[in-house]
């Protein structure tokens, strides 16, 4: 008993001391510098929240409207989210880009021709992206949306330089700037991450993995009087290496409305795939638009993102695009109201989408009865039950949506959908 007695009081001082020196797994407000070191102190962060205010009071709307109305992740009870007309609060004039976070600092006596601003999302800074800069401040885009990230100085020789500080992005769509230079003309649009929606599930599905947007073009051309012009230049390209990290490329048009496109602009290394798909009702109705296997194979790619990140796409990222993602993100446990959203957004880029009203050929409530028309439709389904449905009648094995599943909703298992239906 006396040697237990021992070994316990040394082994105190022992924790204490590796509580101090990043043997804690607490997550620290600030970690706290050795004395001596020159502290440049850091202004507050302005903004948090990455998209512009117009969407940010769409989104808002919207949630708030679910939280008094019906039950979001089943098809039913639509009748009480029908206030909000998207045309009253979204238009092209309002065009989103991910609006970048500013990180800014009082370098006092200071005096340096470069200085690092190290991110990460680990506060023991294990995985860190480095902006180097010769000013006292730096623009982030394209982070991921409800995410903390810690953040300090460096010197180009690795010697900290500040305190450790931290922010939680916004929990709003995580658009994407994937512009190149501004002489290109056109821009690849509309992109945005399918990941970092809540879920049935009771998670965030996961971030940087499958993104969906517009068309991108290696060159100029024209099919049936319509302009498509090249945006896909140097800038673009490092923008995919170094945070998108694209490698296979989606392409839901024609052949003849890519111009016959056989190879990803991006570059040769990442794999391209064709499969033309249809929208609204039609996608509902016959997702191999009319040459089976043509949905298995863009599922068999999507199922392989974990290994190989994917961005699909058709013209403007909205119908076909859209169609894909309402039950990919279904199938995922996504919210209806979420599955709104995501298809409204196209708004700020394109013509008006609405989940209420046809505008032309974006029938999005004709996509709603084509879904209820389907015979294995029961109001008794969750979104999650019946997307996964969805897939299966459509010659998708259980299998491989289990595996989509698997490395989008972090912690599932199989039978976890029986326990959050």
């Amino acid at each position: 008993m006396q040697n237990k007695k021992n070994v316990l009081l040394l082994l105190v001082p022992f924790l204490l001391f590796a509580s101090c020196h990043g043997g804690s797994t607490v997550d620290p407000d600030v970690e706290v510098l050795d004395e001596g070191n020159t502290y440049v102190e850091f202004a507050e962060i302005d903004n948090l929240v990455m998209i512009n205010a117009k969407a940010q009071a769409y989104i808002d709307a919207m949630k708030e409207q679910e939280e008094q109305s019906y039950q979001p992740y089943h098809l039913v009870g639509l009748d009480g989210i029908d206030d909000i007309e998207v045309g009253d609060m979204l238009n092209q004039s309002n065009n989103s880009k991910n609006r970048p976070i500013v990180i800014s600092w009082d370098k006092g006596d200071m005096d340096y021709d470069r200085i690092d601003l190290v991110l990460c999302k680990d506060w023991k800074f294990n995985e860190t992206d480095h902006y180097p800069t010769a000013r006292t401040s730096v623009s982030i885009d394209n982070l991921f949306r409800a995410t903390t990230y810690y953040y300090r100085l460096e010197n180009e020789d690795g010697s900290i330089i500040s305190h450790t500080q931290k922010f939680t992005t916004g929990d709003y769509t995580r658009t994407i700037n994937f512009d190149g230079d501004p002489n290109l003309g056109q821009t690849i649009y509309n992109v945005r991450d399918l990941g970092g929606y809540m879920t049935s599930f009771g998670v965030r599905t996961n971030q940087g993995l499958i993104y969906r947007g517009s068309e991108m073009n290696g060159a100029d051309f024209t099919v049936d009087g319509h302009r498509h012009r090249r945006n896909v230049d140097d800038v673009v390209i490092e923008k995919n290496d170094t945070i998108l990290q694209i490698g296979c490329e989606l392409d839901l048009r024609t052949a003849s409305g890519s111009n016959n496109q056989t190879v990803c602009p991006l570059g040769d290394h990442i794999e391209y795939v064709r499969t033309p798909f249809n929208s609204y009702a039609g996608f509902v109705r016959d997702p191999d638009n009319g040459t089976p296997g043509t949905f298995e194979t863009a599922v068999s790619k999507i199922a392989n993102a974990d290994e190989k990140h994917v961005y699909y796409h058709c013209w403007g990222g909205a119908d076909r695009t859209g169609a894909l993602s309402f039950f990919l993100n279904g199938m995922l446990g996504v919210s209806l109201t979420d599955l709104y959203i995501d298809f409204e957004l196209t708004t700020q880029h394109n013509s008006l989408r609405s989940h209420l009203t046809p505008n032309g050929g974006y029938d999005f409530p004709g996509t709603l009865v084509a879904i209820r028309n389907l015979d294995y439709y029961s109001e008794e389904m969750t979104l999650a039950e019946l997307c996964k449905e969805f897939f299966i009648r459509n010659g998708i094995s259980e299998e491989t949506v289990e595996h989509i599943r698997s490395f989008m909703i972090p912690g599932y298992y199989t039978g976890m959908e029986e326990i959050y239906a």
